[in-house]
């Protein structure tokens, strides 16, 4: 499929140029990130809502920054570091609230419908442990040898 967001803009938007193979990598990973963002959204073809797009700019674009999945950074008497990144250092990934972003987009609703039973009845199902019974009687327990109530 392809990518969602537009990787000559976010390489645009950067402060250096990138050598040809990271141009490459930008675009791989553009279509990565357009594929984890339909897996947790929506299956979109070819257009994603806005604020979809711009989650999978944001993403490339922190991903380009730390290709190299560095943790710590020091020229001459300035460091930088990268804190809890842990096992996402180097690799394209989402933020716990980037992927909510995504997912309130696909118009899921943590609603679903659930089967429920009038107390005293129930569903055909035995509960564990217990036997059918012949002539539709309560159904008789079984346990084994070692085991049971008795």
């Amino acid at each position: 499929m392809t990518a969602l967001a537009d990787y000559a803009k976010v390489v645009r938007a950067l402060d250096w140029e990138l050598e040809p193979a990271e141009i490459e990598d930008a675009e791989q990973q553009a279509e990565y990130l357009s594929n984890v963002a339909r897996i947790n959204g929506r299956p979109w073809p070819e257009s994603a809502p806005p604020i979809v797009v711009n989650t999978i700019e944001t993403a490339l674009k922190r991903y380009l920054r730390n290709a190299y999945g560095l943790t710590q950074s020091r020229a001459g008497d300035e460091t930088m570091g990268w804190d809890g990144i842990g096992d996402k250092a180097g690799a394209p990934y989402f933020t716990d609230a980037e992927l909510k972003v995504i997912r309130l987009c696909s118009g899921q609703s943590g609603f679903s419908s659930v089967k429920i039973n009038a107390w005293g009845t129930s569903d055909g199902r035995l509960p564990e442990g217990y036997v059918p019974v012949a002539g539709g009687r309560k159904p008789f327990p079984m346990y084994a040898s070692d085991e049971g109530p008795w």
